[in-house]
């Protein structure tokens, strides 16, 4: 069945034909001012009135994470080829120190952003979820407006 006839079958019966492209992970799309709307570490919910008063801005090389007191400046990398994309993160100044690495896993929905990454180890995690128990953090954020 040629290419066409197939397009024709597939509009008439409601397939929807969608490139791996158009699927793929795009970057470009995250850079800007985020807040948080959830977060869990560990599996226990962050302190949702704590966590809003910060800000984060993504750039092309660095995630800032800015609250009133604290300020954590962390560059990173995404592998799109993945799905859920991965991103790989290092603390390069931070009220702590710099040099802490971690990997996760991110993906965007419209206006909403999630991250969820292991602090304490190389794998990222394989879902969008945190866990008691393990070393495993999960943030939902929403585009500043």
């Amino acid at each position: 069945m040629s290419h066409w006839v197939k397009s024709l079958v597939c509009l008439a019966i409601g397939c929807s034909v969608v490139s791996a492209d158009e699927k793929k992970f795009d970057a470009e799309k995250i850079l800007g001012k985020w807040t948080y709307t959830a977060g869990k570490k560990s599996g226990a919910d962050s302190n949702l009135e704590l966590i809003q008063k910060g800000t984060v801005t993504i750039t092309k090389e660095t995630i800032t994470l800015q609250d009133e007191m604290n300020k954590f400046v962390i560059k990173y990398k995404i592998d799109a080829s993945k799905s859920p994309a991965v991103i790989e993160m290092e603390i390069t100044e931070s009220p702590f120190g710099a040099g802490m690495r971690a990997v996760g896993i991110i993906a965007m929905d419209g206006e909403v952003l999630k991250i969820c990454y292991n602090s304490m180890g190389e794998t990222p995690p394989k879902q969008f979820e945190s866990k008691e128990g393990e070393s495993t953090n999960m943030f939902v954020l929403k585009r500043a407006k």
